[in-house]
C-alpha cells in the first residue's frame, strides 16, 4: 500500500441480519486530506465510518489505517477518535478537564498533559473559557470542545459524524470555515459524513457519495457537482435537470438527442460511436440556463410557465412547466434579475449551450472506486 494511504476499505460488507447495509464497497484515504463521505439517510455512510473507528466490525472485507489491517484492533488502538453530532461531552467538567479526558486515559503524564490542553484550545479558541463549564458553552463553543478532546490526542485520521447537524445555520456556516482551517494547519486526515451536500462541497478536498450501500462515484468537488456519473448522483448532488431519450443524428462533435421536451444537441465526446435509436441521458446544471431576459439566445432552447419562484438569499430560483409537464429549474443570481417583473403564470423561454449539457455515460460501476 502507497504511504499516501491513510485509510483504505476493502470490499467492505457489513450486513445486520438479513440487511446489507454496506455492500462490498472499496475506498482510499489520501494521508492528510479532507474526504467527505455524503449520502441520504440510511445509504451507508455511518456504518463505513463506525468501521473505521471500530465500533463496527466489518462482516467481511479488510480496513487499513496507515498499512496496517486494523479489523480486530479495538478502537481506543486505532488512534481514530471519532466527533459526535451531539456532543458528548462530561457535563460535570470544565472546558479543559473535557479535552484532558483522554490524555489521561492514556495515562500521559500530568506535567505534559496542562501544556497541550493548552495548545489546543488556543487552536480551536477557547483558550479564555479553559475554566468554565461546558454547560455554560454555545452550541459552536460545545462542538468545538469536542474538536479539541480529539485533536489533543494528535490522531492519525479525525473521524467527523455529522459534526454541525445540531447547529444552527450561521454558526454551522462559521464551524465550515473554522474545520477546513484546522484541517490544513494540523494536516490531519479527516473523514468527514453529513447528508449536507453544500458542507461538503465547501471544505471536502474529495467527496464520496454513496447509495443504497455503494458508492456511487468519488471525485474533486467540481467534479462531482459538475459530471455526475450516474442518474443518482446527477440528482442528488448539485441543481440539475436530467433529461432522457434516443440519438436522432450525429452532427460532427454533437448527438441530436429526442426527448419528450424536445430535439436538444449534446456533446458526443462522451459517446463515441453512438448509434442512431441509443438511448441518452444527459444533464443540464439550473446555473447554466439562460432566459430571454438576458437576450441570449443558446443551441437548445425550451418555452414554459413558471409555476414557482423562491428566493434564498442571493439566489433565485425559477420552476418551468413545459408543454409535456417536465418542470426545468433555472437558478440566477438576485442580481441578474433585479428589476425584471416575474409572477406565476408568466411564459419564459430558456436555452442553453451543447457543452453546457452533460451526458450520463452509458453504464455505470458502482463500488470499487479508489479516485
Amino acid at each position: 500500500m502507497p504511504d499516501a494511504v491513510a485509510v483504505s476499505l476493502r470490499n467492505v460488507v457489513k450486513r445486520y441480519g438479513t440487511v446489507e447495509a454496506v455492500s462490498g464497497i472499496s475506498l482510499e484515504v489520501r494521508r492528510g486530506e479532507f474526504l467527505a463521505i455524503i449520502g441520504p439517510s440510511g445509504c451507508g455512510k455511518t456504518s463505513t465510518l463506525r468501521m473505521i473507528a471500530g465500533l463496527e466490525s466489518p462482516t467481511s472485507g479488510d480496513i487499513y489505517i496507515d498499512g496496517q489491517r486494523v479489523n480486530d484492533l479495538k478502537p481506543w488502538k486505532r488512534d481514530t477518535p471519532l466527533v459526535w453530532q451531539n456532543f458528548a461531552l462530561f457535563p460535570h467538567m470544565s472546558v479543559a478537564k473535557n479535552v484532558e479526558y483522554g490524555l489521561r486515559m492514556r495515562r500521559e503524564p500530568k506535567e505534559t498533559r496542562g501544556a497541550r490542553v493548552a495548545k489546543v484550545l488556543d487552536t480551536v479558541g477557547l483558550k479564555a473559557l479553559a475554566d468554565r463549564s461546558v454547560t455554560q458553552l454555545s452550541g459552536g463553543q460545545k462542538q468545538r470542545v469536542g474538536l479539541a478532546r480529539a485533536l489533543v490526542l494528535n490522531p492519525k485520521v479525525l473521524l467527523l459524524d455529522e459534526p454541525l447537524g445540531a447547529l444552527d445555520a450561521k454558526i454551522s456556516r462559521s464551524m465550515q470555515g473554522e474545520l477546513r482551517r484546522l484541517q490544513r494547519e494540523l494536516l490531519i486526515t479527516f473523514v468527514y459524513v453529513t447528508h449536507n451536500q453544500s458542507e461538503a462541497l465547501a471544505m471536502a478536498d474529495r467527496i464520496a457519495v454513496m447509495d443504497a450501500g455503494m458508492i456511487q462515484q468519488v471525485g474533486s468537488p467540481l467534479d462531482v457537482y459538475r459530471m455526475p456519473q450516474n442518474r443518482f448522483v446527477a440528482d442528488f448532488v448539485g441543481t440539475n435537470n436530467i433529461f432522457s431519450g434516443h440519438v436522432q443524428g450525429i452532427e460532427d462533435d454533437r448527438l441530436l438527442v429526442t426527448t419528450p421536451q424536445g430535439v436538444f444537441r449534446v456533446p458526443a465526446a462522451r459517446r463515441d460511436g453512438a448509434k442512431i435509436g441509443e438511448a441518452v441521458e444527459f444533464v443540464v446544471s439550473a446555473d447554466r440556463i439562460t432566459t430571454h431576459m438576458e437576450g441570449v439566445a443558446e443551441e437548445n432552447a425550451v418555452e414554459g410557465k413558471i409555476t414557482a419562484i423562491e428566493v434564498i438569499g442571493s439566489v433565485v430560483s425559477l420552476f418551468l412547466e413545459l408543454p409535456d409537464g417536465y418542470e426545468l429549474r433555472l437558478q440566477k443570481s438576485e442580481q441578474r434579475v433585479q428589476g425584471v417583473a416575474l409572477s406565476i403564470g408568466d411564459t419564459v423561454a430558456a436555452s442553453w449551450s451543447t457543452q453546457a449539457a452533460f451526458v450520463l455515460p452509458e453504464t455505470t460501476e458502482a463500488n470499487g472506486l479508489s479516485g
